[in-house]
């Protein structure tokens, strides 16, 4: 089951996980935008899933595990902790970031440099999303495992990466 897949890492995952031969269960807000970027497959399955609403994530997770269930192909669940850092994907853009409505003024010069920034990296973060999709689904990676990769990539919860990640 892939997040966010009609967009950024998530197609990048998608279309690792689909090269590899692996049935996935692709979820977005938009699960049309999903199917018109993979096409017709067998293996692909694309569902409507909004990560704020927990009866979407209800419905999307009981459909994954009964396609899971149903024995047909094997589905991929992730159950890793990726610490990445900045990829190139459209996070910034209109379609992902939205800024609210409401300003307050103390707020209004920084809030105006943070969007003014964010506007400027969205798209040329220095990762390959690609790059990374491929190698998080590689046959080294094992469940229950942390995943650090890139430059810029976030500290484990607590500030303790190296326990998380194996010492590594």
């Amino acid at each position: 089951m892939i997040t966010g897949a009609s967009r950024g890492m998530g197609v990048s995952f998608t279309n690792a996980a689909l090269a590899a031969g692996d049935a996935v269960v692709a979820t977005g807000r938009r699960p049309g935008e999903i199917s018109r970027t993979f096409g017709d497959s067998e293996r692909l399955l694309a569902v409507k899933l909004d990560v704020t609403s927990t009866d979407d994530a209800k419905s999307a997770t009981d459909v994954a595990v009964e396609r899971a269930r149903s024995g047909d192909q094997p589905i991929w669940f992730a159950d890793h902790d990726c610490h990445a850092g900045f990829y190139r994907t459209g996070l910034a853009s209109p379609e992902s970031l939205v800024w609210p409505d409401l300003e307050i003024a103390d707020y209004a010069e920084r809030s105006a440099t943070q969007r003014a920034w964010w506007t400027a990296v969205d798209g040329t973060q220095p990762g390959d999303p690609d790059k990374l999709a491929r190698a998080y689904l590689a046959p080294f990676s094992v469940p229950g495992s942390c995943f650090s990769v890139g430059r810029q990539r976030w500290p484990a919860p607590g500030g303790r990466e190296r326990e998380a990640c194996g010492g590594q």
